[in-house]
């Protein structure tokens, strides 16, 4: 996954928290930062009341921090890439019941996925695994990503339809620095994403951005970020520079 410029460290690891008198319930990520970034969890803690995003590196860390909660977990969610080395940490957690989190029922589970390829693998190894709610696309527009959220939050399911679908067949990787085609780029943006993209070349920093846009400043970083996943390259300069190629002057 591209990596995001100007993106400080990750500040929501679990080790570091300290509670907030404002949170109610928890949102676990367990994965690696470049999985849940600090923007990602920001983006959470901003745009759904009440809801506190902790990250846990592994499964195992969560499971052995549970006892310490004192707050209801609303939502675990797994990065799909832990899926096939941590099997048994993960089928574990999903037998575990209400009377092993704190003054609540069992949270969802929650598989969250980059690549549609891995989330069939995964969908595929735990079809027997009746906890799992349903599985979180990262490389959504902010607006989806956060509709689907709340549905896992509210104890809803989803299954997308293209987890469900059959594997592909393989297919040779394209070389790593290979950029998105023009026409790619065109149709892969959202309105909103071309906005920021507009401003960004314009020479606009994020903070201005989000006051023009109206907007905070978390989710521009979060569009910029999505923007440079879609755009297969590897910083905000290279996807403006990509930007002005595929969308002149003129051009929505």
């Amino acid at each position: 996954m591209p990596s995001v410029e100007a993106v400080a460290p990750l500040v929501l690891n679990a080790s570091e928290f300290e509670a907030s008198e404002t949170a109610s319930d928890y949102a676990i990520f367990i994965g690696p930062q470049k999985s849940f970034t600090q923007t990602v969890l920001r983006i959470l803690e901003d745009e759904i009341e009440g809801t506190l995003p902790l990250r846990h590196d592994s499964i195992a860390d969560f499971l052995a921090s549970r006892d310490a909660m004192t707050a209801p977990v609303r939502v675990i969610i797994v990065d799909a890439g832990l899926c096939d080395a941590a099997f048994d940490d993960l089928r574990d957690l999903a037998a575990a019941d209400a009377a092993e989190f704190p003054c609540q029922q069992a949270p969802s589970l929650v598989i969250a996925y980059w690549s549609e390829a891995k989330a069939q693998t995964v969908a595929a190894q735990i079809n027997q695994i009746a906890a799992v709610r349903g599985f979180l696309p990262m490389n959504q527009s902010i607006d989806i990503w956060l509709a689907v959220l709340r549905l896992f939050l509210s104890g809803g399911t989803h299954f997308p339809r293209a987890v469900q679908a059959p594997p592909p067949e393989p297919q040779a990787a394209p070389p790593s620095s290979a950029m998105a085609s023009d026409e790619d780029c065109r149709e892969l943006l959202t309105s909103r994403e071309v906005a920021v993209m507009h401003e960004v070349v314009n020479g606009l920093q994020n903070k201005q951005i989000a006051a023009k846009l109206k907007v905070s400043e978390h989710t521009v970083k979060l569009h910029i970020h999505h923007i440079i996943t879609k755009m297969q390259v590897s910083n905000r300069t290279a996807a403006a520079m990509k930007f002005v190629e595929t969308h002149p002057p003129g051009r929505a």
